[in-house]
């Protein structure tokens, strides 16, 4: 019994592991950046009514599925993203949340989506009502999930009431890049208390993209279901050119699907094994979503 080679080899590895010690670090300047802000927002004396967003635009895979690092995967590593919201001392203090610990913290089950940032931040800052929010958008304002007065919708339905329990994932391939390489640096103090980084390198090259690699997921979650289904688009000279059926017999043709309830690494794909009613049921989601315009056609509750 033979398992075969690696998909990374020891420098590879050790590569990986220093790219990720050294994000780590990079956090210690966003720490310096959110305690600066706070300390501004606090000195101002408009802390406590204000709401801070804290999120991030991608994730980031390193060693994941024998690929030492990049983005533009539709696993769990690429496509989440921390979203943490502090809630004005005003707002808190006029109830405690369902699910609320004894420090104040909160953790909403629902998904929400980066279309769903703006009319957020825009309802919030127009009276948390929903009615300044134009229809034109795509997404939702979960001011809603944030204030203690809806604290009776919280785990209705497995999520909230009124709440959508998906979100569209997408990402459209850059063609003809099927690997990615990345400079290290060192950084190099040339005057007293500033630093200069100076290219001192190149990491090996990793897998990060593909010809057919464009894509579209629908993502649910609640209590009832955990699960990302993927269809794939394949073009004849990548994305621009001719559309093209994707190989049936291949990832690309009959897409991903993985329950995260039972497979939470995402190591089995069960596309195949999907049955034809729920397989259409998927598929008509996903070609809605892609399709729809506007809060109303993009948005309803469970799926």
């Amino acid at each position: 019994f033979h398992l075969g080679p690696a998909p990374m080899n020891n420098t590879q590895i050790e590569e990986s592991d220093q790219i990720y010690r050294q994000r780590l670090g990079t956090l210690r300047s966003v720490d310096d950046m959110v305690q600066a802000i706070l300390t501004e927002l606090e000195e101002s004396g408009v802390l406590n009514n204000t709401f801070v967003f804290y999120t991030a635009d991608h994730g980031f895979h390193l060693g994941q599925f024998g690929m030492g690092f990049d983005k533009r995967q539709l696993y769990e590593t690429d496509i989440r993203v921390p979203l943490f919201v502090r809630v004005p001392a005003a707002i808190r203090s006029r109830g405690r949340r369902s699910g609320e610990s004894n420090e104040g913290t909160y953790i909403v089950d629902s998904p929400v989506s980066h279309v769903d940032l703006a009319p957020t931040i825009l309802d919030l800052a127009t009276g948390g009502e929903g009615k300044h929010v134009p229809e034109s958008w795509d997404g939702m304002s979960y001011a809603s999930l944030l204030l203690p007065s809806e604290s009776k919708a919280v785990h209705a339905a497995g999520g909230h009431l009124g709440w959508r329990n998906y979100s569209l994932i997408q990402y459209y391939g850059e063609g003809g890049v099927e690997s990615c390489g990345a400079n290290h640096n060192s950084y190099h103090e040339i005057e007293a208390g500033q630093h200069r980084a100076i290219l001192d390198g190149t990491y090996i090259s990793s897998p990060c993209d593909g010809m057919n690699n464009t894509y579209a997921c629908v993502r649910r979650a609640s209590a009832s279901v955990d699960d990302i289904f993927c269809l794939f688009s394949c073009f004849r000279d990548g994305p621009g050119g001719q559309q093209v059926d994707c190989p049936r017999d291949e990832p690309e043709g009959y897409g991903e699907y993985y329950d995260l309830r039972e497979d939470p690494y995402q190591q089995r794909n069960m596309a195949r094994e999907l049955t034809e009613d729920q397989r259409k049921g998927l598929t008509e989601l996903l070609h809605r979503l892609e399709n729809c315009s506007g809060r109303k056609e993009c948005n309803s509750e469970q799926q």
